[in-house]
């Protein structure tokens, strides 16, 4: 018996590790990161630093040694927990449509081939991305601060968010039959719910490495 399509969650394993091999190569990081950047970025900075400083109050936060053991664990448990996020963005999705009194299986099987799309779109991202970063170090001052790094994160940023919107905008449609009114909404309030579940994924991955390590 000849089997014509993957099932959803064999789908979502072979994505997921297509998109870490991606990643690796490009040198473009999304869900791993490495040490530096969950001590620094402004939204879980707050409480990074202090398990950190709880859990490994001898380690000064530049120890390269340090540096490179937590980042090889962390970009084995950042392949592993991926799929954590694809039930808490079913029960966001569950809870924006309760009147409906749609099936948490549905909005789980929805996840589940939101986050195949949104895998695949960074995979073919980040090759073009890579080159840019590549060839911006050639015209920017060796040793200097990137002033356009910044402004770069934002508009890419911007474009991967787009792309999702635009994805989950046709997508509620095509499943769920919503109105444009409320497939805008709702497409609005899944993105604001998946930029939480990301930031919680790096807590969660942060602080499975840091009690690993």
């Amino acid at each position: 018996m000849r089997v014509g399509y993957l099932a959803p969650l064999s789908l979502f394993l072979w994505t997921n590790v297509a998109f870490f091999v991606v990643q690796s190569a490009s040198g473009v990081t999304v869900l791993s990161w490495p040490l530096r950047i969950h001590l620094s970025d402004d939204s879980i900075a707050w409480i990074t630093t202090r398990l950190f400083a709880q859990h490994r109050p001898q380690v000064a936060a530049s120890n390269d040694a340090y540096d490179q053991i937590f980042n090889t664990l962390e970009t084995v448990h950042a392949k592993s927990l991926v799929i954590v996020m694809v039930p808490l963005f079913a029960i966001a999705l569950s809870a924006l449509l309760l009147d409906r009194r749609e099936s948490f299986r549905d909005s789980l099987a929805f996840s589940m081939h939101f986050f195949v799309f949104a895998l695949i779109w960074l995979c073919a991202l980040f090759p073009s991305l890579a080159v840019v970063l590549h060839f911006m170090q050639f015209i920017t001052p060796s040793g200097a601060r990137a002033p356009w790094l910044h402004s770069m994160d934002l508009v890419v940023s911007s474009i991967e968010a787009a792309v999702l919107g635009w994805y989950l905008y046709a997508a509620l449609k095509t499943v769920f039959g919503l109105s444009r009114p409320r497939r805008l909404l709702t497409t609005i309030a899944l993105v604001a719910a998946l930029f939480v579940i990301l930031k919680a994924y790096h807590v969660v991955v942060f602080a499975a490495t840091l009690y690993s390590t």
